[in-house]
């Protein structure tokens, strides 16, 4: 019994262990692929907003696994950059569901608004192949108007 007893403060410190260094190897992660931890608006963004949602529509897998309210998006130097906020970068330090993407604005194919059940309205971007992504933010014409300025690519459903 005085065995047990001897391991329980260990045991008790495993789960803040554990989470220490979640944290630690998502700080290392984030800062050796030159990101930032905290995520702020750039100084020449078209576009940006945090706490949007989405979800990769590349396969089965990634349309299951999207992000609610936890998505940083941005538009600037004509690049769609979607990345997930603090403290959810860090502690997802894998991207299992496809959350992060960077693509050029000339590989956009096509944009298009739809209504969503629960969220009101969806934006969905698709590029080169099977590549799309759907957001919901708060602003869904300054998004519009940032990705294609001209609407030549702005579709309804």
């Amino acid at each position: 019994m005085e065995s047990t007893d001897a391991l329980f403060p260990w045991l008790a410190a495993l789960p803040f262990i554990w989470i220490t260094g979640l944290i630690g190897f998502g700080v290392w992660r984030l800062k050796n692929a030159g990101q930032s931890v905290l995520n702020r608006r750039p100084e020449r963004a078209e576009f940006y907003e945090s706490g949007a949602s989405g979800r990769n529509l590349r396969t089965w897998y990634t349309r299951l696994g999207g992000a609610n309210r936890c998505l940083n998006v941005t538009v600037v130097e004509r690049r769609l950059k979607i990345d997930l906020g603090f403290p959810i970068n860090v502690m997802m330090p894998l991207d299992l569901y496809g959350l992060r993407r960077d693509v050029r604005l000339s590989d956009i194919r096509s944009i298009e608004r739809r209504s969503a059940l629960l969220s009101g309205e969806e934006i969905v971007i698709r590029w080169s192949g099977d590549e799309g992504y759907a957001l919901t933010v708060k602003n869904a014409d300054r998004l519009i108007a940032a990705l294609d300025p001209h609407h030549r690519l702005v579709r309804s459903a």
